[in-house]
């Protein structure tokens, strides 16, 4: 058990990830703040909880590319250096003097793609001024709470409906009944999470969109495929 007694420096932890790469794992905290993990030996880093900056510090998620974290918070995407323990780069999202929250990002065909609170963004992972917006693609005007990939395709989540792009052409490949809160790829299936006060489920889908099982009679936060046939729930109702 590790407490603030022992290593950890804070309380309200909102997520844990960690990198196989770099051997790191990321302790995410309700404000902002951040422990690092390896071997055994915590670290702190209050750089975000500690921003002088008005509105939220929230951590959304995390992209681990080429051993570094991409940070996707409600303020724009951070670039934390584990090894060296600092935040090396910030990129701020803004349209019409708005930031945009970024709530997801991937890597595909060389290229950035950021799901943001005013839609898809897109950039060069070669581009050496990504903290200029102007070096920014919007793909497109939805806001989209995930953007991942998928045998080879990618796929991006918009309330709830989820969208699969051809080209530059981003298309329908599923319609949820109910607001989607998670999507997780497995080795072959899309598992879907989709709630409201009268649906509840997790949907199971082919790489195509198409449904070929469902569960219901759960509220379901997330999911995770640990082998084929095998699937964890998180549930609101039953843990």
């Amino acid at each position: 058990m590790y407490s603030k007694v022992n290593g950890l420096s804070d309380v309200e932890i909102s997520w844990i990830r960690y990198d196989a790469q770099t051997g790191y794992l990321l302790i995410v905290y309700q404000d902002g703040n951040i422990d690092l993990l390896h071997d055994h030996s915590f670290y702190n880093m209050p750089d975000i909880r500690n921003l002088n900056i008005t509105g939220s510090k929230r951590i959304n998620s995390v992209y681990f590319y080429q051993q570094l974290f991409y940070l996707c918070t409600d303020f724009g995407i951070l670039l934390l250096d584990p090894v060296k323990k600092e935040i090396r780069e910030s990129y701020v999202l803004q349209q019409n003097a708005q930031v945009l929250q970024v709530h997801a990002l991937t890597v595909y065909q060389d290229s950035f793609y950021a799901a943001t609170s005013n839609g898809i963004l897109v950039a060069s992972v070669q581009d050496p001024a990504l903290q200029n917006f102007a070096h920014w693609t919007a793909r497109s005007s939805q806001e989209s709470t995930e953007v991942f990939v998928h045998q080879g395709h990618l796929f991006f989540v918009a309330s709830d409906t989820m969208y699969l792009y051809q080209g530059v052409t981003p298309v329908m490949t599923y319609a949820a009944q109910a607001p989607i809160q998670r999507v997780r790829a497995g080795a072959q299936h899309l598992y879907v999470c989709e709630r409201n006060d009268n649906r509840r489920a997790v949907m199971v889908l082919d790489e195509n969109g198409v449904v070929i099982d469902s569960i219901f009679n759960v509220n379901p936060n997330d999911v995770l495929e640990t082998a084929p046939g095998e699937i964890w729930v998180a549930d609101e109702w039953q843990g």
